[in-house]
């Protein structure tokens, strides 16, 4: 008893683990949509700008070149030196009036250089944030993956037990069945998937209504939770009805297999009691020894008798009496 307790707690701590291991990875995952949304963002603005710059550079050498043609720089140096230079006040107060009006001409262009400074120096801010961005997403990922790999190599280990479990019954069978931890991006779509076989020569086919049948189905997954049970310690176990759609023969085989797995030596003498609650059983059911199963039939209902004045005896009697006017 005190093996089954520690068993137990081992169980309950292993999946208080795995629930907060799981609540983890989500917000892993969570920050991860969140830094690819922003780095998608930032990449769409940084590409939004440089589209915007390329349009500046070409505006720069367009108007380079206008002035270039305008105003040729050798010949405004040969100019500076060659032309009479005013030394006269009004003359020199001229000068500066021409060359403000030449200089406003000329704002349109400062303006431009302004915002093409203004633009690199936004794109090389918004580089240094996507570099940051792609550090921190990094550094997420190897998170989760380390999380991952504490976690993932105990239910691979606990979904082989089960699968090994699974195998065997469908062999007894003359059947084929795996189960297998199905792995994804998103940790919100892993799970288990159940792989049957049921006609020779077949191929393994995941479990699904649209494959196997309805009594296949019903075998599988009763089959299913029976290998759950042995990974999970539990004083009594009860199955209600699972007997209810299936054909006789494989009625016939879940029940071979469930006694085969509470017989007490495969099950050992610590095994549970298992309940099998249903409306019917069929005959010629084997019912071997080593099994220790015994069948309770329940009557119920407001015309039954007093268990106190109940015979087997009258019973009888009446159900003869009941068959001769029958037949009469």
């Amino acid at each position: 008893m005190k093996q089954l307790l520690v068993k137990n707690q081992d169980l309950d701590l292993m999946i208080l683990e795995s629930a907060r291991a799981t609540d983890e990875y989500d917000s892993l995952r969570q920050q991860i949509e969140q830094f690819d949304e922003e780095l998608t963002a930032k990449k769409r603005a940084v590409e939004r700008i440089r589209k915007e710059l390329q349009v500046l550079e070409r505006e720069k050498t367009r108007f380079k070149a206008e002035a270039q043609r305008a105003a040729p720089l050798n010949e405004w140096k040969e100019r500076m030196t060659q032309e009479w230079v005013p030394q006269d006040i009004e003359d020199i107060d001229t000068k500066i009036s021409e060359f403000e009006i030449q200089l406003e001409s000329n704002m349109e262009d400062n303006s431009v250089i302004e915002r093409y400074k203004k633009l690199e120096e936004k794109i090389a801010s918004l580089t240094m944030d996507t570099d940051r961005q792609t550090a921190e997403l990094n550094e997420a990922r190897e998170s989760i993956e380390t999380k991952k790999n504490e976690w993932l190599p105990g239910i691979n280990q606990l979904c082989e037990q089960i699968s090994t479990a699974y195998s065997k019954h469908f062999e007894k069978m003359g059947c084929q069945g795996e189960v297998r931890v199905k792995e994804d991006e998103d940790f919100e779509k892993y799970g288990l998937e159940i792989w049957v076989q049921f006609r020779k020569g077949a191929e393994l086919q995941r479990l699904s209504k649209f494959t196997q049948s309805g009594g296949e189905r019903s075998v599988s997954t009763m089959l299913y939770l029976l290998c759950l049970q042995s990974v999970t310690e539990t004083p009594f176990r009860v199955v209600d009805e699972i007997n209810q759609g299936m054909d006789s023969k494989n009625e016939r085989m879940i029940f071979d297999r469930i006694v085969a797995s509470c017989a007490l030596d495969s099950a050992g003498p610590d095994a549970p009691q298992y309940f099998l609650v249903t409306p019917k059983l069929l005959p010629n059911l084997q019912y071997p020894p080593g099994a220790d199963i015994a069948v309770l039939c329940v009557y119920n209902g407001c015309g039954m008798l007093p268990a106190e004045t109940w015979s087997p005896m009258s019973t009888e009697l009446r159900l003869k009496s009941r068959k001769r006017k029958t037949a009469a």
